[in-house]
């Protein structure tokens, strides 16, 4: 395994682009943010993940949304049509956070968050993904908010009521890419409201720590950047 800086263009690709969408996205200091105005393309890892666990913080302006997704495959037009998603939004700003399943923290359309921890409006966010066999979590500033299982009937009697019932194969592929959402604001009249990602850092869980049928999430060091194998099997 090797160490490598995350916010880096060689590290991330335009979701069906071979390349990094300069124009959409820019890197300021040891920051990544959307450009609002710009074509919303969503950043992919150049790499595909099965078992993973994902740190970043996260800040969005006065109702800003964005999300990331994670087992994203680039069989259909867009990102969320196939990965699932950590929603990252301002829910006191925007129409999304008045349902809890589309919440800051959701599993996006489809598992609502059990708590609200959001820091004030220009705070960074910590949020944290851990996908380990067949476990999914995801926490909000410290707070596990989401967790269950994948694949499982539950989830799948979740998607058959929801909005991604017509898309074939929606969070079914065993591996995929990670993925940050460019949600495009301002063509919803939202002009910088683009989200600002800053520490982001993952490592490869293999093989998955386990203990008494959950995954046991050990805290990664605030110098730990990213560490991934060239492949994950």
């Amino acid at each position: 395994m090797r160490a490598l800086e995350l916010l880096t263009p060689e590290t991330w690709r335009g979701y069906q682009r071979a390349t990094f969408p300069e124009g959409s996205w820019v890197r300021e200091g040891d920051m990544l943010r959307t450009v609002a105005e710009a074509e919303p393309i969503d950043l992919i890892t150049r790499q595909q993940y099965r078992h993973f666990e994902l740190t970043l913080e996260w800040r969005v302006a006065r109702g800003g949304n964005s999300g990331v997704l994670y087992r994203v495959t680039e069989a259909l037009p867009h990102a969320w049509q196939s990965g699932l998603e950590m929603q990252l939004l301002d829910d006191a700003h925007h129409p999304d956070g008045q349902t809890p399943e589309t919440s800051a923290g959701a599993l996006y359309g489809l598992i609502a968050p059990r708590r609200t921890v959001l820091q004030p409006i220009g705070s960074f966010n910590t949020a944290r993904v851990v996908v380990c066999a067949s476990h999914v979590e995801q926490w909000l500033n410290g707070v596990l908010v989401v967790a269950y299982t994948l694949p499982s009937a539950a989830l799948a009697a979740l998607v058959a009521h929801s909005k991604f019932q017509a898309l074939p194969g929606f969070g079914q592929a065993a591996r995929g890419h990670i993925a940050l959402q460019h949600h495009g604001d301002s063509a919803n009249g939202n002009v910088g409201a683009a989200p600002v990602y800053h520490e982001i850092r993952w490592k490869v869980c293999f093989p998955c720590t386990m203990g008494q049928g959950h995954y046991r999430a050990s805290p990664l060091p605030r110098n730990y950047r990213v560490r991934h194998a060239a492949h994950d099997d």
